[in-house]
């Protein structure tokens, strides 16, 4: 899995890759290199580009004797299994609330824990959240999925899409998190997550 911030202008920016599965570090490898050089058609919000974060799956693998690789816009392992096509809602960046969670996070700063948090999000056709769940945080105890779900209340995400349509949907949200001496860095090169 991948995830990185897409510019106005199609740019990939801060690319990083997570739950690597077993003997897959060739692939991840490619995916962040192939990251910094890419290039999205840059998401739009009433006719206008805006920056996003984007969620995908790599995924590469041999059928019938011949190599796959495919490439998802989403992180949904139902969907992953099946080869749908869906693409999951992705955050316009800046509709998040850092500043309301920069205070709970002191402690983990100080303590140079990294971590993360998976959180279930719901997510209509206007891209409004309508409801969250947390279902784990990464090492426990340092608030990070309660930062994650007060950060991302009220945050704005271009719709999700399936076979086409926009369409309201449930989808989880991985929330990386490093810390550092001053700040948090949500960019990062190189796998955060080890395979489950």
């Amino acid at each position: 899995m991948f995830q990185c911030g897409v510019t106005r202008a199609g740019v990939a920016t801060n690319g990083v890759t997570f739950r690597d599965t077993p003997n897959s570090k060739a692939l991840a490898k490619e995916v962040r290199r192939t990251l910094e050089q890419c290039r999205f058609m840059p998401a739009l919000n009433n006719g206008q580009p805006i920056a996003v974060q984007f969620f995908g799956t790599a995924m590469f693998y041999v059928g019938d004797g011949k190599p796959h690789l495919r490439v998802f816009a989403n992180q949904s392992l139902d969907d992953l299994k099946q080869q749908k096509d869906f693409v999951a809602p992705q955050l316009i960046l800046g509709t998040e609330d850092w500043d309301s969670v920069r205070q709970m996070l002191e402690g983990p700063r100080t303590l140079l824990e990294n971590g993360s948090a998976e959180v279930a999000i719901d997510v209509d056709t206007a891209g409004s959240v309508k409801g969250m769940r947390l279902i784990s945080e990464h090492p426990p105890g340092y608030k990070y999925g309660a930062a994650t779900m007060k950060e991302f209340q009220n945050a704005r995400f271009v719709p999700g899409y399936r076979d086409g349509k926009p369409v309201a949907c449930n989808f989880v949200y991985t929330q990386l998190m490093r810390a550092y001496r001053s700040e948090r860095v949500r960019g990062l090169k190189g796998s955060l997550i080890p395979g489950d």
